[in-house]
């Protein structure tokens, strides 16, 4: 993640100051000429509690060609100096100290930052409390509010063990002479200089800890918010097999992981990779795949007879929510103002003969023998339904592509129509609504059906 995450501390001699810093590098060579640069050029601080490993020392974590590099003071200083110093006056000046109120973002067009101030406990300190803040830096403002979440409770749980460290440290103080009880008597402050956080959390390895943490959520946070090259073909195209550098391919699906981990918990898995899909129903029923298709989209009631009893499953790819009027195992006919789709459990019960599609299986098998439907393809399909079938016969389309391609072409006619339902009572807009939203006239049985259920 490119961020740099700075620990700062409110010192009552020098003010708002950075003590600690850690960044990611991705050049080694860097390092060395900026650290050079930066020791000769900084200003020396002679306080103890500004300083925290010196500036000739570094800690480095590295993975692969990734560093993560913890110094006193960052070795971007020249870069954004101001937006730096900045960042820690807000952060220990601005911020309310009170709890749950004091992670605020900040951001302009040059550097954006997320800060979390906290006080701990020290025995000589003004209030018997000294002002600390975590700001986590980055240019990327929507990758930063983003993650937000993640770093917001990772920075917390590090501000909450400093917290307890310095509370023992300042208890175990207070028990062996109390400061308050001294001043309370001569009206006096300590005078001795501030100390580091060192002495504060009673841990000299602090800072090494600190490097640990913060690397971490520099590494984790790069993962945590990831954007996804979605391609229509599994395979890598032609054009890109030569080119030698240039292109990458990222393979990650969330939906496939859902499926194989929890497949109850989002339908029948068979819709995606299974037995119902769109491409084995053309398969089973051959020339009568686009009459059914349409009688589906333009609302014709479907009557499933015989054996076969999912066989309604195929139809639910292409339909959304809304449409699953459906009754299975009926025992005997139920009307299309009740359900679209009906499933009878034998071929001898009774059904109307006019307007109704009926799929009949005779036997056992899962090939209906017989398809009846109730009119003729019109000479041009709707937009919709063109795309479906194209989506169909895209070979480079795995099935699992092809479910989720018919998915958003159904979401998107979805939104056209309650689009259309909004403003159905405003005739003269309606015209110049279908033109911008491109529905055309052989749109109009769908839009009608679907105006009838959304």
């Amino acid at each position: 993640m490119n961020a740099i995450i700075n620990l700062n501390h409110f010192c009552e001699v020098h003010g708002p100051q950075t003590i600690f810093t850690t960044q990611t590098i991705r050049d080694k060579s860097y390092i060395q000429t900026t650290s050079s640069n930066e020791s000769s050029s900084q200003n020396i601080l002679n306080c103890e509690s500004c300083s925290s490993i010196g500036s000739k020392l570094f800690f480095v974590s590295e993975d692969n060609s990734i560093m993560f590099v913890s110094s006193e003071k960052s070795l971007f200083g020249k870069e954004h100096q101001n937006a730096l110093k900045q960042a820690a006056l807000r952060s220990l000046c601005e911020i309310s100290s009170n709890k749950d109120e004091n992670l605020v973002f900040f951001g302009d067009s040059r550097i954006n930052s997320l800060c979390y101030s906290f006080k701990i406990k020290d025995s000589y300190a003004r209030g018997f409390e000294k002002l600390y803040s975590i700001v986590i830096l980055m240019k990327d403002k929507m990758f930063l509010l983003n993650s937000q979440p993640f770093l917001a409770q990772n920075i917390k749980e590090i501000a909450k063990q400093i917290q307890e460290s310095a509370l023992k440290v300042y208890e175990t103080e207070q028990k062996q002479f109390s400061q308050r009880a001294e001043r309370l008597n001569t009206g006096k402050l300590s005078d001795l200089p501030s100390r580091s956080l060192k002495d504060l959390v009673g841990e000299q390895h602090i800072f090494a800890q600190l490097h640990s943490l913060f690397s971490w959520i520099l590494w984790a946070g790069a993962r945590y918010f990831t954007e996804v090259l979605t391609l229509g073909s599994p395979s890598m195209p032609s054009f890109c097999k030569d080119s030698p550098d240039g292109f990458a391919f990222i393979s990650i699906d969330k939906e496939e992981f859902m499926m194989q981990n929890f497949p109850s918990g989002i339908g029948d898995s068979a819709i995606y990779d299974g037995e119902y899909n769109l491409r084995n129903l053309k398969q089973i029923s051959k020339l009568s795949f686009n009459q059914l298709l349409y009688c589906c989209l333009v609302g014709v009631q479907i009557v499933i007879r015989g054996k076969n009893n999912d066989f309604y499953k195929y139809f639910k790819e292409f339909m959304p929510q809304a449409f699953h009027h459906l009754i299975v195992e009926s025992p005997k006919y139920t009307n299309i103002q009740k359900c679209r789709i009906l499933s009878l459990p034998s071929t001898d019960i009774f059904i109307p003969q006019n307007n109704v599609c009926r799929i009949d299986f005779m036997d056992e098998l899962d090939v209906p023998t017989f398809i009846k439907y109730p009119m003729e393809l019109p000479s041009k399909l709707p937009t919709l339904m063109n795309k479906i079938l194209y989506a169909v016969d895209e070979k480079l389309f795995t099935n699992h592509t092809m479910h989720k391609y018919v998915q958003a072409l159904v979401e998107e006619w979805k939104n056209k129509i309650i689009c259309l339902s909004h403003h159905h009572h405003h005739h003269d807009d309606i015209a110049k609504l279908k033109k911008v939203l491109e529905i055309q006239s052989h749109d109009e049985d769908l839009v009608k059906y679907w105006l009838s259920v959304l």
